[in-house]
């Protein structure tokens, strides 16, 4: 249904000395929402989101080209292993109230992955198989309808026949009785 790496989208990183100007830079010319302050090893020390930007020196009135990475990032992220499953992302995600997530291996970021994302993706997956189950449903009720209208044309034939085979009888008994009639011998014989 949903795979997990799919998910994975590059990870935009900048060091805790770059300013919030750089940050901003970074996010409008990679249209994204949030950028991943790491270390030299690429170890993540926080995260800045666009909202962090908006609260934190906007709304703060902090100068955009003195205010460092450092300054206004989230510090520790959680993040995730490559490899954990979806269900636990999830989770961890609706936890903590977070929608986004750096993707570590060993100990190092290597793309990150949007609870948004996620979302979108798993309800195309839930309208497919929402649209497989009507079209299910749609072509079991033409197959019942056939078997209803076979079924009903079956018990009409059979209908027929035994009304034919009274018929037949009755007009057997009649000639019977009639030739008795014309003969004088009695009719069942």
């Amino acid at each position: 249904m949903l795979n997990l790496r799919q998910q994975e989208r590059e990870a935009v990183t900048v060091g805790p000395d770059a300013t919030v100007l750089e940050i901003a830079d970074r996010m409008d010319e990679e249209s994204v929402g949030c950028v991943i302050v790491v270390d030299a090893a690429g170890a993540p020390l926080g995260i800045v989101t666009d909202r962090d930007l908006a609260r934190r020196v906007l709304g703060a009135g902090r100068d955009a080209e003195k205010t460092r990475a450092r300054d206004v990032m989230t510090s520790d992220p959680i993040c995730i292993q490559r490899g954990e499953s979806l269900p636990a992302v999830i989770e961890k995600a609706r936890s903590r109230a977070i929608r986004r997530l750096p993707v570590l291996k060993d100990g190092r970021v290597i793309s990150i992955v949007s609870l948004d994302d996620m979302l979108f993706d798993l309800a195309i997956a839930l309208y497919r198989i929402a649209d497989g189950a009507r079209i299910e449903v749609r072509d079991s009720h033409r197959l019942a309808q056939k078997r209803r209208r076979r079924e009903s044309l079956d018990d009409a034939l059979d209908e027929l026949r035994t009304q034919l085979r009274v018929l037949a009888r009755d007009a057997r008994e009649r000639l019977r009785e009639e030739i008795a009639a014309l003969t004088g011998r009695p009719a069942g014989g």
